[in-house]
Formats: structure tokens, sequence, C-alpha cells
């Protein structure tokens, strides 16, 4: 491969009618910047794979370290192979869903298809680094460019390598910020969440001091008094309700004694006494039976009188202890309580017990969320200092767009006009006025998170245009929990293009068709100074010839040592006066596609593809004939 690399002066001249070949030529076996010199598939069932008579089938596809052309009829695989690189390398799928799943679809299920076996030959700076790091290449689909106009993070990719001092500030701080955005919402939500912890211990606390305050004025009030009267009004009731079952088992055994020896005959009993053995004489029943009813009526009427006597005492232990009860309750009224806070005692003394606990674990809250409030405030002063940094390394991209593209492009800052995040936020808040205020606002006077937090703290709603109505709704609904979630928002600054037009007047990026917008991209996409590989599937679809030979080619060839390109193209001037250093033919049958030439364009097989396959070939070599002389 390196001896097919030649670089010439094109626009210094020739030498005896030749193109002289530039003077200290870049040599990218050691420059460091990475390319690809070789790619190898066989077998499976892709597309430029697959089998015949059992055979795998291998395709080899060599590049230039420079430009290298792909061409080849409509339906021969350029952009299948494009694709299937791209998705191979896990280069990343376009953002738009529509063309991420066209590439996706050709990559993966035509290229990669059955699982070839794939070799990349790499040049890189570290041979053991991952594949997407050692060819870490841009990829650009088919109209992939006139899509970036409405993605201002990959404008921005664009912009920011125009300027290569300042391109590692730029990424470095757009990280730093990303991450700062991500720690910054993850803080205002644990805010959010202590919020939530220190109102509850705070409402612990309370009751158990709540508490412990009650129970002191019940004490104070004499309950311990009341519950020994109480003791004691239940001890003498539980001796009346004994007493009482007493008298009613002694009234049992009374009735039980008047009926004893009734209805025997004494003369039955006086032989059945004959014949008890043992014994001298023979008691007299009827009187001893007296004797036990004189006895148990006896006790019938001790134990009325004892139960009397302890009612009696019951009903004085009674009224004694609810007086101490009447006299605790309105003690305890005097100083603000309840009568029901008597019934409690039990449960408040329980909750009293914790409210150290409670106090201390208040306390540990509060640090934490003081810590807390620190931190998010120290993250929100380092993003502002990050943001800063980021506008100036970007102001001096703006300085290089308006020295490389005098009276052509120009790029201006529109402050805060990124504001995705913050839409979302006030939409969220589902108020009706808030929501037309915001919209009523342009893309150059939108207010950032911060401005709208100041306005809001100072009462200066009304500068930023909120009327009396929505400024009271606005208030009302911005709680201490969603000003953090404001807080932790950021608005991005929008870098807007403007190309000059025939006439002289400037139109915005997003206002030009199709064809200009590309043109704009591409001009700028080609100027960055940036030493990775860039793969472009027909660049010139949407192009006019006056801008492809007055930006792209002059551009295609002063990058030139730069950096690897490889364009899939139907344009013969892309390559010819592109001085494209390898060309690769696609050629296809109904289902599989390979290489049916390579070499440089002054190979005649290859001339006689690009006059035979490209659009516009004899011409493009005629008029690189009248401008070099070949």
């Amino acid at each position: 491969m390196g001896d097919l690399v030649r670089y010439y002066d094109l626009d210094g001249g020739k030498v005896d009618g030749q193109l002289k070949e530039l003077a200290g030529p870049p040599d990218p076996q050691v420059s460091g910047r990475p390319w690809l010199r070789r790619l190898e598939l066989e077998g499976g069932a892709s597309f430029f794979g697959g089998h015949v008579d059992g055979r795998p089938i291998r395709a080899t596809f060599d590049f230039s370290p420079d430009l290298t052309c792909i061409i080849g009829g409509s339906m021969t695989g350029k952009s299948t192979l494009l694709d299937g690189l791209r998705c191979y390398t896990e280069a990343g799928l376009p953002r738009d869903k529509r063309l991420a799943e066209n590439v996706r679809a050709r990559g993966e299920d035509i290229f990669l298809a059955g699982q070839p076996t794939i070799s990349l030959d790499v040049s890189a700076p570290d041979h053991v680094a991952p594949l997407a790091e050692r060819w870490p290449a841009r990829f650009f689909t088919q109209n992939e460019l006139q899509r970036l106009v409405e993605e201002p993070e990959a404008l921005e990719d664009i912009l920011c390598r125009l300027v290569p001092e300042q391109t590692e500030s730029i990424e470095g701080s757009r990280r730093r910020l990303r991450d700062l955005d991500a720690r910054l919402s993850q803080k205002a939500t644990r805010l959010t969440h202590l919020d939530q912890q220190i109102e509850e211990a705070e409402q612990q606390k309370r009751r158990a001091e709540q508490a412990l305050a009650a129970l002191k004025a019940i004490e104070e009030a004499g309950y311990e008094d009341l519950q020994l009267a109480a003791r004691e009004a239940s001890r003498v009731a539980a001796a009346a309700a004994d007493a009482g079952e007493l008298q009613t088992t002694v009234q049992n055994v009374e009735e039980q004694v008047g009926g004893l020896a009734h209805g025997v005959d004494p003369q039955r009993l006086a032989l059945l006494w004959s014949e008890v053995e043992n014994r001298d004489g023979r008691p007299n029943l009827e009187e001893q039976a007296k004797g036990l009813k004189d006895v148990a009526g006896t006790l019938t009427r001790r134990a009325s009188e004892y139960q009397e006597s302890l009612r009696l005492l019951a009903d004085s232990a009674n009224r004694n202890s609810q007086r101490l009860r009447e006299k605790v309750e309105g003690a305890l009224a005097a100083q603000g309580y309840g009568a029901s806070k008597l019934a409690e005692f039990r449960a408040l003394a329980d909750r009293a017990k914790l409210v150290d606990s409670y106090r201390s674990a208040l306390d540990h809250a509060n640090k934490e969320q003081s810590a807390a409030k620190e931190a998010f405030e120290l993250g929100v002063i380092e993003r502002e200092s990050v943001e800063e940094r980021l506008r100036a390394a970007f102001d001096e991209v703006l300085k290089r767009i308006e020295t490389e593209f005098p009276e052509r492009i120009r790029a201006r800052r529109l402050k805060n006009a990124g504001a995705k995040s913050l839409e979302s936020f006030l939409l969220a808040l589902a108020a009706k006025g808030v929501t037309r205020w915001w919209n009523s606002l342009d893309l150059e006077n939108r207010h950032s998170p911060k401005e709208l937090l100041d306005a809001l703290e100072q009462q200066r709603l009304d500068e930023i245009g909120m009327s009396d109505r929505v400024r009271e709704s606005f208030r009302e609904l911005m709680t201490r929990a969603r000003q953090r979630e404001l807080a932790a928002l950021r608005s991005t600054d929008l870098y807007d293009l403007e190309l000059r037009l025939e006439d002289g007047s400037w139109r915005r990026l997003a206002e030009l068709s199709g064809g200009r917008q590309v043109s704009v991209l591409l001009s700028l996409l080609l100027e960055t100074h940036d030493e990775r590989p860039l793969v472009i599937d027909q660049p010139e679809d949407e192009l006019d010839n006056r801008f492809l030979f007055k930006t792209v080619l002059p551009a295609l060839r002063r990058i030139k040592g730069q950096r690897q390109i490889i364009v899939a193209t139907h344009n013969a001037n892309i390559v010819v006066n592109g001085d494209a250093d390898q060309v690769i033919l696609l050629e296809a049958s109904a289902n599989a596609g390979r290489v049916a030439a390579f070499g440089t364009i002054e190979e005649p097989s290859v001339r006689d593809a690009i006059v035979a396959t490209v659009d516009g070939g004899g011409d493009a070599f005629r008029l690189r004939q009248l401008k070099y002389g070949f």
C-alpha cells in the first residue's frame, strides 16, 4: 500500500509538463494518525462473502491513508460496505431513528449476515487498544449530514475541532457539564428525601416532647394519688365481690342443712343404729341437724353483714377516686390538656422514653442535609465556572469561523437557548398560564433556570414577562423541592450558523434547503483539525457543482496527510478532481457483491471504470486534463 501513496502539489505548478510531487510529503506510517489499511471478509452469508461449492468466498478491500473513493453502479453494495464497517467497529448509529434502522439493516442483516470471518488491518499508535479506539472513524450515511441541523450537540462536535488548541478544553468541559448535571440531579433528589426525613424526625421529636410534657402535667396534677385511690377502690370492690360469693355459698349450705334427716322413720333409724358396731349410745339426729341449721343461719347473717360493710367501703372508695379524677382533670384542663390524656398515660410514657433518640436522629438528619446543601451549592458554582470556560473556548471557534469563512459562513451564540430540560420542567407543572408564558418567549429571549430562580427569589417575575396571575400561580407551584429541582437544571447554549446568499443576505442554517445545509456542514467538517478517519456515503447527493468545485474538492486535497477519508460516490469529480489515492470499483449480481477493480486513477483499468460507471466520468477527466495537463 505504501507504494501506491504519492502526494502531488496540485497548486504548485508542473515540471516538464508533469505534476511535481509535494516536497516533504507526510508519511502516514509514522504520523501516528489512525487509518484502516485493509478489510478482509470471508464466508458467512454476507453480501460480499458466502460460499461457492462449499468453499468460503473472500473479499479484500484496500484503503489509502488519505482519500479512498468507492464507486459502482446502483445496488452494488457501496452503502452496504460502509454501513457494515460502521456496525462492525461499533462506531455508533445515526441519531435519526429511520437512518439508524437503515444502517443496521444493511450493516448487520446484509454485510454481517451469517457471521463471516472479518479481519481489519489498522495502523494506530496503540495496537492493543479496542478497535473503536484504534480506528475511531466518524461515519455519515446518506442524509445524515442534513439531519445534524436538528442536533445541536452533533454540530458542536464539528465546531469544536475547528480550533485544535481548544478541542480538548471543549470536549472536557462538555463531559464535565454532563457529569455535573447528573450529579446535581441526584443531589436535588437526595435533598428532597432528606427534607422528608427531617420533617418526619421533627414530627416524632415533637410528639415525644409533647408526651413528656403531658406526663409531667399529669404527675403534677396528682396522677399518683389518683392511681393509688383507684387501686384501693379496685381492691375493696374485689373484696365485696368475694363477700357476695361467700354469702351465696353460706345461704346454700343453710338450705341444704334444713333438709337433713327429713322423711326418715324413727323406728327404722333405731333398727339401723342397732346394727352399727362399736357404737355407744344412739345420737339424736334431729338435734344435730338443728344445731347445724342454727350455725348456718348465723354464718348467713354474718356474711350479709360483711358484704354490706364492704359495699359501703367500696362506694366510699369510688367516690374518693372520682373526686381525685375530677381534681386531676381540672388541673390538666388548666394546662391545656383534655381528660383523654389520662387514658393515654401508658402510650405517652412509651413515647416519652424515645425523646432522646428522636432528638439525636433529627440532629443527624440536619447535619446530613447541611452537608448535602453545601455540596449542591458547590456543584452549581463549579458548573457555572465550567460553562464560562466552555463559552470562552467556543469564542475562539467563532473567531476561527469568521476568519476561515469570511463573508460566507458566520456563527453566533444563542445563550441558554437549548432549554429542553427547562421546558419539560415547566410543562410538567401543568399550569396553563405558565405554559403560555413560556411558549411566548422566542429562541433568543429564553431564560435560564438560574435566571428564573433569581427572579422568583427577588420577586422580579414581572420583569421576565409574567402577568400577575401567572406570577401567583408560579409561586404557589414552586415548592422547596421544585426550586431545588429547577436549580439542578441547565439550559445549554446553541450555536446558530448562517450562510450568505448570492444577493448578500444571510439566512439561518435551519431555513436553508437541504443541499445548502449539507454544504455548510460539509465545509466545516472538512476544515476541522481532526485526525479521526472520516467516512461519508454519497455526500454529493444534495450538492451543486459550484459548491463542489469551490469548497469540497479544494478541502479534500488540502487535508491530505491529515486524516483518512473514505467516500462512496457517484460523482466522478470527487474521484478524479478530488485526486483520490485509491479507487475501489464494486460490482454485484442478484445477491452478491465483489471488488471488480482497485487502484489509483492513473491506472487504465480504474480510469476506464470511472468513465463507464461514475456520473460525469469523462467530463471529470477532461476537466482535470485542462487544469493539470493530463
